[in-house]
């Protein structure tokens, strides 16, 4: 059975979203790279080709990105071998002020930023930014799918710049589609617990003739008239979409001269960026920015000083390895991963390093974001591998090593995961029963008030030329 999902949900740190899903390709091309995989589910990369392939339950989805071809759909095609989309195409649109735009499209205004790569247990995810500088927004669609299912899951979301322009008539999937018998099943249609109505949630049929149009949708709630879901008949398998979303929405399909050419999105509404709430939100960004940039230059400052033993722990969002730029090679911390709010894994370290070097007797870096085995590939570069960022193979040249006994660098995930909140959450726990820990109030620290590690390291001041035991460096490098 070929399948496609669409859903809509809403996400706390973006204006607004769509959706779609779809399924279907044959087989890959021995030269696309698999870059993430679980069970029978995969995404592969064809970096010549500037294509990435989506492959679940048989079922594949092929997608041209990259920054010299326009956003499409390339081929949808099922395990049995059958193609459901005849040319590429993009497969949603975007109307912002009054016009509307093919997604992707580089005529259109739309440049390509970057792709990233989650996985989470058996569920593999492929997000997909684009910027609409003519419009104030940054867009990106993601893919979802997971092991044995042949369907994806597909959304966009919109983040506003200072001056976006609206959204409306938003659409979840535009494709075009082999012919086949639609079905769809009847909603409420008026039935209630005293009103009986038996056409409500029965299965119907139609087989369009060309040039006839099958119009479906609900102006209130979802399920009033129609279940916001399709199929198509095909000759071995099935082609299905459905709409989560509670509220209004709209599907047209027309039999076209090439097939079914389906528009699937929510009813026709206007969504403007309130200026104000817009432009407060990132004065207020930009104002934490500033505060969050002065405290790493004091630290820093600090460095210099000369210690003992420095403990960094870092507590933010993480952001995956990006290969279109330097400063994103490691990846990023920040809310959207965007230039214009977030730092930079590589510079970070790298300005530490710089400042502690010949410094210090142990370094000491936990990371705790998404994507974290980053900092220890970006770390073992500064310290080892003449500088090359996380990309080089572990090697060891001491001469290069901050610390002049020990240095550390771990974190909560693996360089090509997220994390979990529960593994966060444990591990600081950990650090926190370490640095809390009792310590002997004996000599050197005879009549102390202090009882606990981290108000003693508090405490201690920085020591001109440590005394440094050379025990050798111990490092952790994570995936």
């Amino acid at each position: 059975m070929l399948g496609v999902a669409i859903s809509m949900r809403r996400l706390p740190t973006r204006l607004l979203l769509a959706l779609l899903g779809v399924a279907v390709f044959g087989r890959m091309p021995l030269r696309a790279a698999t870059v993430a995989s679980s069970g029978d589910a995969s995404i592969a990369h064809d970096e010549s080709a500037g294509t990435w392939t989506l492959t679940a339950g048989g079922t594949s989805l092929k997608l041209a990105l990259d920054a010299g071809r326009d956003f499409s759909i390339v081929s949808l095609t099922t395990g049995s071998g059958i193609a459901w989309t005849s040319s590429a195409a993009p497969d949603t649109w975007v109307r912002t002020g009054n016009q509307s735009l093919p997604f992707g499209n580089r005529a259109a205004g739309f440049s390509f930023q970057n792709v990233s790569v989650e996985t989470h247990g058996n569920r593999l995810q492929l997000n997909a930014t684009f910027e609409l500088a003519s419009a104030g927004l940054r867009m990106t669609r993601h893919y979802a799918m997971v092991a044995g299912s042949p369907a994806f899951e597909a959304w966009t979301t919109y983040t506003p710049a200072t001056h976006a322009e609206s959204l409306s008539d938003l659409s979840a999937l535009q494709i075009t589609i082999t012919a086949g018998q639609v079905h769809w099943v009847n909603g409420l249609q008026g039935s209630a617990a005293d009103v009986r109505n038996d056409a409500a949630f029965t299965r119907q049929r139609k087989t369009l003739a060309n040039g006839e149009a099958l119009a479906l949708g609900a102006e209130g709630r979802s399920s009033e008239q129609t279940v916001p879901w399709f199929a198509v008949d095909g000759a071995e398998d099935e082609f299905f979409a459905a709409l989560m979303w509670s509220g209004a929405w709209s599907l047209g399909i027309t039999r076209g001269r090439t097939g079914l050419e389906v528009s699937f999105g929510l009813a026709p509404m206007t969504i403007a960026p309130v200026k104000e709430v817009v432009d407060l939100i990132i004065q207020h960004n930009k104002d934490e920015w500033r505060k969050l940039n002065a405290a790493d230059l004091e630290h820093q400052t600090d460095l210099v000083k000369e210690w003992e033993i420095v403990f960094e722990i870092v507590a933010a969002h993480g952001g995956p390895r990006y290969t279109f730029a330097d400063k994103y090679a490691c990846g990023s911390w920040g809310q959207d991963f965007d230039a214009d709010g977030e730092l930079f894994r590589w510079s970070f370290h790298q300005d530490h390093y710089r400042a502690l070097k010949y410094r210090v007797c142990d370094w000491v870096v936990y990371d705790s974001s998404c994507y974290s085995g980053l900092t220890p590939q970006a770390i073992d570069g500064l310290e080892n591998a003449n500088h090359d960022r996380c990309t080089a193979e572990p090697t060891v040249n001491c001469n290069a090593h901050a610390g002049y006994e020990g240095d550390l660098a771990t974190g909560t995930a693996p360089s090509t995961d997220t994390c979990i909140g529960g593994h966060t959450f444990e591990h600081f726990d950990s650090l926190y029963g370490a640095l809390n820990m009792p310590i002997d109030k004996s000599s050197p620290y005879g009549g102390s008030v202090l009882d606990n590690l981290a108000d003693v390291l508090g405490a201690t001041p920085p020591t001109p030329r440590p005394t440094c035991w050379p025990t050798g460096h111990s490092f952790i490098r994570a995936g």
